[in-house]
């Protein structure tokens, strides 16, 4: 009788501030809302008010309170509530704190890092943000921070000193913020501009404070003066699945929504696998490949200046082999196709050269490469063309496509990847010389063996990652499955009833609304659209 006992853990007291008979009573209910309009001093103390605050918002109330310094001495003790017009101004501005949306004040903050560095979302606490810049305008109007209905304006204080006021009580916040969070420093969220070619940072720092208090737009002026790396102030580490991380928050761009990819991709890396990543960053996949997957080689492509430092410092601080890594610096479609001219000189003249290590990544390179990583948002369809140029001639190899799609365009999009990739592998028009035996790409085939979900990128825009296999025949992973392609060169092999077959794709799929333009330029419009649904 007495076995439940055994599974209480603890007990304690949830304080509900409505009766049962006002929850369920529609004119008590009426009345309840009156009270909460007009506070009675006798009704409700200052201690009980405060305590039906969550902590956050709590942080953002004593902030003002110290900021205005309504309690005087009294906030010493923290014993003695204030009184007369302090004392009500402190029940409006919980009342005002109490009406900010989530979206102004949240009910929880993240931490990113090794440090625990506190990360604000992009309009918590903004003064631009409706709510919010509402709150602090009213309680700044004064120099006392006394809210005055009528008359009164003999306080009032000039638009220039209100801003100095604002940004005085936002760098209090967070620095109480992260007082409260046992955090170094404060960063708020940025966007990263979709137009943008190296997907640079949209982060800004709040604490230490930058020159432009934390409103970083298009205007970057506040920290182009400083360099990245170990001693910046946005340098930040990261260590996932034993892998460290480091780089510049305010600069590049990190997910920490890729992590379980990450650790898919390293497990996905065979020993011994020649691999190129395409979009490198930081070193995402290229890391994972080389210490989790024991990757012969990876070439690394980045244009970022400040994510190629971070990239270097981090194959260093990870103990790699500097032999096992070619960082190609530029646009991967022409950097890629450069290193193969230089192999193919390297052939031509026996390989002969002076610096060993060169020859050995040139004929590598030269072979072609086992495994392509195409981890560019919101399209890599830019690079398609070098990646297929890229793989080995004999024996083909694997495509991992990364993508922002619509959920309901999961499918058409995985068919459309593989019959263009078809076309660009037939389509592709070598300069040098078939040699004796090599096979023609237009042989090949393309087959979608996986599509994994990532994360969610924005409403129904997931993150999926495609599989493909280019070549000429199955890889060695499926030739023992008995998989028939019924002699069709494009399509997925789909599992049931835990047998794996093969379903030809199409011969023609609409593109999908992800997809690039005839111009090559991919349309944010889509995106947007679906987030104002």
């Amino acid at each position: 009788v007495n076995d439940w006992m055994n599974k209480i853990i603890g007990h304690g007291t949830q304080v509900c501030p409505y009766s049962t008979a006002v929850l369920g009573n529609p004119q008590r209910q009426r009345c309840q809302q009156r009270q909460n309009n007009v506070i009675e001093k006798d009704a409700v103390s200052y201690n009980d008010e405060v305590s039906t605050l969550l902590m956050i918002q709590q942080v953002l109330l004593n902030t003002m309170i110290d900021h205005f310094n309504w309690h005087g001495e009294q906030q010493k003790t923290n014993s003695v509530a204030p009184s007369n017009k302090e004392e009500r101004q402190i029940y409006a501005l919980i009342r005002g704190i109490k009406a900010l949306s989530i979206k102004s004040c949240p009910n929880k903050l993240e931490t990113i890092g090794d440090d625990k560095t506190l990360v604000i979302p992009r309009l918590a606490f903004h003064l631009e943000e409706e709510n919010f810049g509402d709150l602090m305008e009213r309680f700044t109007a004064q120099d006392d921070g006394i809210v005055r209905e009528t008359g009164g304006d003999d306080r009032k204080i000039p638009n220039d000193q209100r801003t100095k006021t604002k940004n005085q009580i936002m760098q209090s916040l967070w620095s109480n913020l992260a007082q409260m969070f046992g955090s170094p420093r404060v960063v708020r969220r940025g966007d990263i501009h979709p137009n943008s070619k190296i997907r640079e940072s949209g982060h800004c720092m709040l604490l230490p404070k930058s020159t432009n208090d934390g409103n970083k737009n298009d205007d970057k002026s506040w920290d182009s003066g400083q360099k990245s790396g170990p001693n910046s102030q946005g340098w930040i580490t990261i260590t996932e699945n034993s892998i460290r991380q480091s780089f510049d928050l305010t600069r590049v761009m990190f997910s920490r929504g890729n992590i379980t990819e990450k650790i898919r991709f390293g497990q996905l890396v065979q020993p011994n696998e020649v691999i190129l990543d395409m979009y490198a960053g930081i070193g995402y996949y290229t890391l994972p490949a080389l210490i989790h997957g024991n990757a012969l080689h990876v070439f690394a492509c980045e244009w970022n200046p400040n994510a190629l430092f971070a990239l270097r410092h981090n194959i260093q601080d990870n103990c790699i082999e500097e032999d096992r890594v070619t960082i190609l610096e530029g646009d991967c479609r022409t950097t890629v196709s450069g290193a193969l001219d230089k192999a193919r000189r390297v052939q031509a003249q026996s390989l002969s050269s002076d610096n060993g290590k060169d020859v050995y990544q040139d004929t590598l390179l030269l072979r072609g490469v086992d495994r392509i990583s195409l981890g560019l948002l919101p399209s890599s369809e830019g690079g398609w063309e070098t990646a297929i140029r890229s793989l080995r001639r004999d024996v083909g190899g694997w495509l991992h496509i990364h993508g922002n799609v619509p959920q309901s365009e999961r499918n058409q999009w995985i068919q459309w990847v593989c019959i263009r990739l078809f076309e660009i592998a037939c389509n592709e028009e070598e300069e040098e010389e078939e040699e004796e035996g090599e096979r023609s790409r237009c042989n090949w085939i393309v087959i979608g063996t996986h599509v994994e979900k990532v994360k969610s990128f924005a409403p129904r825009v997931h993150h999926y990652v495609a599989d493909i296999f280019v070549g000429p025949t199955l890889p060695h992973s499926l030739l023992h499955k008995n998989i028939d392609l019924k002699e069709s060169k494009v399509g997925m092999i789909l599992e049931s009833e835990g047998r794996l077959s093969f379903v030809s794709s199409p011969g023609m799929v609409d593109p999908p609304s992800c997809a690039l333009d005839k111009d090559g330029v991919l349309n944010q419009e889509w995106m947007m659209c679906r987030e104002e649904k």
